[in-house]
């Protein structure tokens, strides 16, 4: 099943009204659970895909999806910017699992090893 198999929300759901998809990752042992957020933020016309890890330290992506600024951006539609966005949603979403995940784990680690030097 592909990581978008449950995505069933509208062009206008999802771009126009910014409902939050979420996409988790478990793993066959242990009962970690990797949580990515995906929505659209509006800006007058524009449109911005936000992919955030749902993890402490876990970085942010913000993908253009249109821009009143730019003659090729500004003329693509809502099925167009769907279609955009579920393309950064599953290549990004693996690049948080396998990178920022990881990387996210390991600075936790360093905080916490830094505040534990300090007390």
């Amino acid at each position: 099943m592909s990581i978008l198999g449950t995505f069933n929300y509208s062009p206008e759901d999802f771009i126009e009204n910014g409902k939050i998809f979420t996409i988790i990752f478990g793993f066959e042992q242990g009962d970690t659970k990797i949580v990515i957020n995906n929505h659209v933020v509006k800006d007058g016309e524009k449109r911005t895909l936000v992919i955030k890890g749902d993890y402490e330290r876990s970085s942010t992506v913000k993908i253009p999806l249109n821009h009143h600024n730019n003659q090729i951006l500004n003329k693509i539609d809502l099925n167009k910017m769907i279609e955009i966005a579920k393309k950064y949603m599953i290549t990004l979403s693996e690049k948080f699992v396998t990178e920022d995940y990881p990387s996210s784990l390991k600075k936790v680690a360093e905080d916490r090893a830094k505040n534990s030097e300090k007390n």
